[in-house]
Protein backbone atom coordinates (compact mmCIF):
# COMPACT_ATOMS: atom_id res chain seq x y z
CA UNK A 1 0.00 0.00 0.00
CA UNK A 2 2.88 2.38 0.73
CA UNK A 3 4.00 2.08 -2.91
CA UNK A 4 0.83 3.94 -4.01
CA UNK A 5 1.84 7.09 -2.13
CA UNK A 6 4.14 9.15 -4.43
CA UNK A 7 6.54 10.36 -1.73
CA UNK A 8 7.08 6.85 -0.38
CA UNK A 9 7.92 5.21 -3.69
CA UNK A 10 11.29 3.59 -4.07
CA UNK A 11 13.42 4.73 -6.98
CA UNK A 12 13.49 2.55 -10.05
CA UNK A 13 17.17 1.77 -9.49
CA UNK A 14 18.36 -1.14 -7.39
CA UNK A 15 19.25 1.17 -4.52
CA UNK A 16 16.74 1.25 -1.71
CA UNK A 17 16.80 5.01 -1.15
CA UNK A 18 13.49 6.91 -1.23
CA UNK A 19 12.43 9.05 -4.17
CA UNK A 20 13.40 12.75 -3.94
CA UNK A 21 9.71 13.69 -4.07
CA UNK A 22 8.16 14.82 -0.84
CA UNK A 23 4.69 15.72 0.40
CA UNK A 24 5.15 19.39 -0.53
CA UNK A 25 5.79 18.53 -4.19
CA UNK A 26 2.75 16.23 -4.24
CA UNK A 27 0.45 18.93 -2.84
CA UNK A 28 1.97 21.46 -5.22
CA UNK A 29 1.11 19.21 -8.16
CA UNK A 30 -2.41 18.77 -6.79
CA UNK A 31 -2.85 22.54 -6.47
CA UNK A 32 -1.60 23.03 -10.03
CA UNK A 33 -4.07 20.43 -11.29
CA UNK A 34 -6.91 22.09 -9.35
CA UNK A 35 -6.02 25.49 -10.84
CA UNK A 36 -5.99 24.05 -14.38
CA UNK A 37 -9.39 22.43 -13.82
CA UNK A 38 -10.76 25.75 -12.53
CA UNK A 39 -9.49 27.48 -15.67
CA UNK A 40 -11.16 24.87 -17.87
CA UNK A 41 -14.49 25.32 -16.10
CA UNK A 42 -14.17 29.12 -16.25
CA UNK A 43 -13.49 28.95 -19.97
CA UNK A 44 -16.35 26.52 -20.60
CA UNK A 45 -18.96 28.45 -18.65
CA UNK A 46 -17.60 31.89 -19.67
CA UNK A 47 -17.07 33.07 -16.09
CA UNK A 48 -14.18 35.45 -15.70
CA UNK A 49 -13.76 36.82 -12.17
CA UNK A 50 -11.65 39.74 -13.36
CA UNK A 51 -12.69 41.49 -16.53
CA UNK A 52 -9.22 42.17 -17.89
CA UNK A 53 -6.85 39.77 -16.24
CA UNK A 54 -4.15 38.03 -18.22
CA UNK A 55 -6.00 34.77 -17.91
CA UNK A 56 -5.93 32.02 -20.50
CA UNK A 57 -9.56 32.88 -21.23
CA UNK A 58 -8.62 36.18 -22.84
CA UNK A 59 -5.70 34.62 -24.70
CA UNK A 60 -7.86 31.84 -26.10
CA UNK A 61 -10.07 34.41 -27.86
CA UNK A 62 -7.12 36.38 -29.21
CA UNK A 63 -7.97 39.56 -27.33
CA UNK A 64 -5.37 42.08 -26.23
CA UNK A 65 -6.43 44.83 -23.83
CA UNK A 66 -4.35 47.86 -22.90
CA UNK A 67 -4.98 50.89 -20.74
CA UNK A 68 -3.41 54.32 -20.66
CA UNK A 69 -4.50 57.43 -18.70
CA UNK A 70 -6.75 58.65 -21.51
CA UNK A 71 -8.29 55.51 -23.04
CA UNK A 72 -8.62 51.75 -23.23
CA UNK A 73 -7.52 49.98 -26.40
CA UNK A 74 -8.71 46.56 -27.43
CA UNK A 75 -7.50 44.37 -30.28
CA UNK A 76 -9.41 41.21 -31.15
CA UNK A 77 -8.55 38.54 -33.70
CA UNK A 78 -11.54 37.92 -35.95
CA UNK A 79 -10.29 36.73 -39.35
CA UNK A 80 -12.53 36.16 -42.36
CA UNK A 81 -14.94 39.08 -41.89
CA UNK A 82 -15.57 42.43 -43.53
CA UNK A 83 -16.10 45.69 -41.58
CA UNK A 84 -19.85 45.64 -42.32
CA UNK A 85 -20.16 42.16 -40.71
CA UNK A 86 -19.54 43.57 -37.22
CA UNK A 87 -22.09 44.64 -34.64
CA UNK A 88 -20.55 46.46 -31.67
CA UNK A 89 -22.71 47.58 -28.77
CA UNK A 90 -21.76 49.42 -25.60
CA UNK A 91 -24.17 49.55 -22.65
CA UNK A 92 -22.59 51.11 -19.57
CA UNK A 93 -19.44 49.09 -18.94
CA UNK A 94 -20.61 46.09 -21.01
CA UNK A 95 -19.02 45.82 -24.47
CA UNK A 96 -20.59 43.31 -26.87
CA UNK A 97 -18.70 42.37 -30.03
CA UNK A 98 -20.36 40.24 -32.69
CA UNK A 99 -19.61 39.39 -36.30
CA UNK A 100 -21.70 37.22 -38.61
CA UNK A 101 -21.13 36.23 -42.20
CA UNK A 102 -23.14 34.07 -44.55
CA UNK A 103 -21.57 32.87 -47.75
CA UNK A 104 -22.11 30.49 -50.63
CA UNK A 105 -19.43 27.84 -50.82
CA UNK A 106 -18.46 26.37 -54.16
CA UNK A 107 -16.23 23.37 -53.75
CA UNK A 108 -14.38 21.10 -56.09
CA UNK A 109 -16.25 19.11 -58.74
CA UNK A 110 -19.25 21.45 -58.76
CA UNK A 111 -20.38 20.94 -55.16
CA UNK A 112 -22.24 23.88 -53.72
CA UNK A 113 -23.47 24.83 -50.31
CA UNK A 114 -23.98 27.62 -47.87
CA UNK A 115 -21.74 28.59 -45.01
CA UNK A 116 -22.19 30.59 -41.85
CA UNK A 117 -19.50 32.06 -39.66
CA UNK A 118 -20.08 33.80 -36.34
CA UNK A 119 -17.79 35.30 -33.72
CA UNK A 120 -18.95 36.96 -30.52
CA UNK A 121 -17.50 38.17 -27.26
CA UNK A 122 -18.95 40.06 -24.33
CA UNK A 123 -16.54 42.01 -22.14
CA UNK A 124 -17.03 44.03 -18.97
CA UNK A 125 -14.89 47.16 -19.05
CA UNK A 126 -13.13 48.19 -15.83
CA UNK A 127 -14.49 51.78 -16.03
CA UNK A 128 -16.98 53.97 -17.89
CA UNK A 129 -16.10 55.16 -21.39
CA UNK A 130 -17.42 57.96 -23.61
CA UNK A 131 -19.68 56.02 -25.99
CA UNK A 132 -19.91 58.82 -28.60
CA UNK A 133 -16.13 58.89 -29.05
CA UNK A 134 -15.47 55.14 -29.40
CA UNK A 135 -13.58 54.36 -32.61
CA UNK A 136 -13.45 50.96 -34.31
CA UNK A 137 -11.42 49.75 -37.27
CA UNK A 138 -10.90 46.37 -38.94
CA UNK A 139 -7.84 45.46 -40.98
CA UNK A 140 -6.20 42.11 -41.85
CA UNK A 141 -8.42 40.12 -39.48
CA UNK A 142 -7.82 42.39 -36.47
CA UNK A 143 -10.63 44.43 -34.93
CA UNK A 144 -9.25 47.48 -33.10
CA UNK A 145 -11.25 49.59 -30.66
CA UNK A 146 -10.20 52.82 -28.99
CA UNK A 147 -12.42 53.52 -25.99
CA UNK A 148 -11.79 56.96 -24.42
CA UNK A 149 -12.28 57.02 -20.66
CA UNK A 150 -15.01 59.12 -19.10
CA UNK A 151 -13.81 62.04 -16.95
CA UNK A 152 -14.67 60.12 -13.77
CA UNK A 153 -12.49 57.17 -14.84
CA UNK A 154 -9.48 59.38 -15.63
CA UNK A 155 -9.17 60.59 -12.08
CA UNK A 156 -7.71 63.85 -10.92
CA UNK A 157 -4.22 64.55 -9.67
CA UNK A 158 -4.21 66.31 -6.30
CA UNK A 159 -1.21 68.33 -5.27
CA UNK A 160 -0.17 68.49 -1.64
CA UNK A 161 0.79 71.90 -0.28
CA UNK A 162 2.84 72.57 2.79
CA UNK A 163 1.08 74.40 5.58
Amino acid sequence: MASLIPWRRKSSSLASEPSPRGPNEFFGMMNQMREEMNQWFDQFFNFSPMAFSTSNFMKSWGIHFDENPEAFTLEAEAPGFEPQDFSIELAGQQLNLKATKKFDAKGKKGTEGEGYQEWSQSITLPAEVIADKVEASYHNGILKLMLPKAQVAKGKKITVKSS
